[in-house]
This record gives C-alpha cells, sequence and structure tokens, in this order.
C-alpha cells in the first residue's frame, strides 16, 4: 500500500493519537482538527484526510496495541480523556 508522506516530526506518540480518536469514533476530518490542536507543531504543516486514513490503514494491518493502549502516559491524555467522558458513551455524538 502506498503510503503519503506524514509532517516531518511525525511519531508513534501521533500514531497512538489518531488510533485513539478513530476508536472513540471520531471522524477522519475530527482528527485532523484534534491532531492541529493539541500538536500546534503541525498547525502549518500540510496534512489531509487521506494522508491520515492512509496511516491508519498501515497500521491496522500492522500488529500493535494503539487503538487499545493505556495513554496516561502522554501529556495530551489528560484533556482528552475528561473530553472522553464529557461526551458519553459511543454514540452518544
Amino acid at each position: 500500500m502506498f503510503q503519503r508522506s506524514l509532517p516531518r516530526g511525525w511519531g508513534m506518540e501521533h500514531d497512538i493519537f489518531i488510533c485513539q480518536l478513530d476508536n472513540a469514533g471520531f471522524s477522519i476530518r475530527s482528527i485532523v482538527y484534534k491532531i492541529r490542536l493539541y500538536f500546534p507543531e503541525f498547525q502549518a504543516e500540510p496534512l489531509k484526510e487521506e494522508q491520515l486514513d492512509c496511516r491508519m490503514r498501515v497500521l491496522d494491518e500492522r500488529y500493535n496495541d494503539y487503538w487499545s493502549r493505556d495513554v496516561s502516559e502522554w501529556s495530551w491524555a489528560k484533556t482528552f480523556l475528561s473530553e472522553q467522558r464529557a461526551r458519553g458513551p459511543r454514540g452518544y455524538r
């Protein structure tokens, strides 16, 4: 599968972040918005929905625990987890 290049500085933390958002039911468009919100270094970088969709497909084909990992170690996790609790169960969007 062809993988469109991601912005410079993209790493495992960003992969986990997009997988967690996907697991929480966010749309690709919302994930692009959240990346720019939580990681200001990517605000000026070209980042398209197609890039993230392709990246999630690549990650899905590899064995990893990015969709189920405990994310409390990451700096963005506290805000992300509190947003999740405020949104309620999946389906109440």
